[in-house]
């Protein structure tokens, strides 16, 4: 068996399936991505069909959404300062638009859950152990 067709055993794809998902995941259309791998168009779209695909696809966007949430994060405090150097600013306009956004979003920032047991608690009933 050609290695390009051996199935790696933790995602049960091909190496060509794997590549094909950093490829959409990086942002190139079905057509782009079919033409560097040398495939049909049909062929990828075949392949969402296959849960182990699926799958995958998933795990690399769940994994990439993680690190463009850590860097944002790591942004938070140049943000902050930068909203603080608004509300210190001469345009009152530009102030009070800055003091109504805060307002309005501030509810909607989430945290998860903060103890060992209903976090032990949500895992049990997520994966229904």
């Amino acid at each position: 068996m050609k290695a390009e067709n051996k199935k790696n055993s933790d995602t049960e794809l091909t190496p060509v399936q794997e590549r094909a998902i950093y490829l959409l995941v990086s942002g190139k259309s079905i057509t782009d991505v079919a033409k560097e791998i040398n495939t049909d168009r049909g062929t990828i779209y075949n392949w969402f069909m296959l849960l182990e695909f699926q799958a995958f696809n998933n795990r690399v966007r769940a994994e990439l959404k993680t690190q463009c949430t850590n860097e944002l994060l790591s942004l938070h405090t140049q943000a902050l300062q930068t909203i603080k150097d608004i509300l210190k600013s001469d345009n009152e306009a530009l102030k009070l638009k800055t003091a109504i956004f805060i307002l309005q979003n501030v509810n909607e920032f989430q945290t998860g859950l903060t103890s060992k047991k209903s976090i032990e608690d949500s895992c049990q009933f997520s994966w229904g152990i």
